[in-house]
């Protein structure tokens, strides 16, 4: 061998391509390994590890040819059940060994980030050609990541806006997401819920509530819905801001031998409720005190006769002029008509009254 010091051999062209051979001994034998054999499979142990580059090339890369993670960073448990983790697709993981959708049908996500995961929440974001950009929020209330487990009702994620006090950070805002009802497979009704936290105050306060059912309330600085705005038949328990109509029940109460009622109209604001429309009165005796009782369009407690008012006028021909007065029927919760007809002609009755609800 004409060159017998290893630092008069040539350089070798680098990188080594892992097809070269070395001679190794081992045992008191020399044996040829490749350099692929000998760089495959190390660990590198280090205190301390640190990589300073200047270069407009990447400082660090790391090229992931098989299956496996591109990087897995994890504590002294080995395997880590909550690493941080770049997988072979580029998804960044946090808290969990590997990336799902969650049951999110339908939607490719090139980056996916689960933050946190113990069962309880992920953030999803990505993007699909196919699909609306979209940030999802998901939450499950199974205890092991990948299963589910139906959400019960009450179920919510939130986000939340803290700001600096001086010493501390304190919300002053939220909006919440909750499970608006009973769950089921393909059945998830849900709510969203706006706070804010008043002057004075550390904790928000519900202020608006959009429920799974369409309607909408505002909430006062106590908690208490004052104003709802909806489109099928309101509550009796809280204040809204509704229209509708009704065909009301007429009671023949004093000197009334028949009446026809007509649909009516009637609009609630707040607890107050106004009502108009027209009723036929046949009665059984001219110049006779009357009563005509009618049915309210929204059920009231009715404490005194002042708490329900109007008038009715005649709009028969003839006789206009004729009237009558609208007060609350307190035993039946109702209102009454009280007249006193000059004829026992049939006539027509326009009247508006208006009332509160209890």
């Amino acid at each position: 061998m004409a060159n017998s010091k290893i630092s008069a051999l040539p350089s070798a062209t680098t990188p080594l391509a892992g097809t070269e051979v070395l001679p190794v001994v081992q045992g008191g034998i020399t044996e040829q390994v490749s350099v692929a054999n000998l760089t495959a499979g190390r660990s590198v142990a280090a205190s301390n590890l640190a990589v300073d580059a200047n270069s407009a090339t990447a400082a660090v890369r790391i090229t992931q040819l098989g299956a496996g993670n591109a990087l897995l960073v994890e504590d002294s448990a080995s395997p880590d059940s909550t690493p941080f983790v770049i997988d072979a697709a580029g998804n960044v993981i946090q808290g969990t060994t590997a990336s799902t959708t969650g049951g999110l049908t339908g939607q490719t996500y090139q980056q996916h980030v689960v933050a946190n995961i113990s069962g309880a929440g992920a953030l999803f974001a990505g993007w699909n050609a196919a699909q609306p950009n979209a940030v999802n929020i998901a939450r499950s209330t199974s205890g092991a990541v990948g299963s589910f487990t139906t959400s019960a009702a009450g179920t919510s994620s939130s986000i939340r806006f803290f700001f600096d006090d001086g010493i501390a950070f304190i919300r002053g805002a939220s909006i919440d997401a909750v499970v608006d009802g009973t769950a089921g497979t393909n059945d998830m009704p849900g709510r969203l819920v706006f706070s804010t936290t008043a002057d004075g105050a550390s904790t928000p306060t519900e202020r608006l509530r959009i429920a799974s059912d369409g309607l909408v309330s505002l909430q006062n600085s106590s908690g208490l819905s004052i104003a709802r705005i909806a489109v099928t038949s309101p509550a009796t328990t809280d204040g809204n801001v509704f229209s509708g109509t009704y065909t009301p029940t007429l009671f023949n109460t004093t000197n009334v031998a028949a009446s026809t009622a007509y649909e009516c109209q009637y609009m609630r604001v707040g607890n107050t409720v106004t009502v108009s429309g027209q009723v036929d009165i046949d009665p059984t005796l001219a110049v006779t005190d009357t009563v005509l009782g009618m049915s309210l369009p929204i059920a009231s407690a009715l404490a005194a006769n002042r708490q329900l008012g109007g008038t009715g006028a005649i709009v028969t021909p003839s006789r206009y002029g004729e009237g009558a007065a609208i007060n609350a029927d307190l035993t039946n919760d109702r209102a009454q008509f009280l007249l006193r007809p000059s004829s026992i002609n049939n006539s027509s009755y326009a009247f508006s009254f208006t009332y509160r609800v209890i």
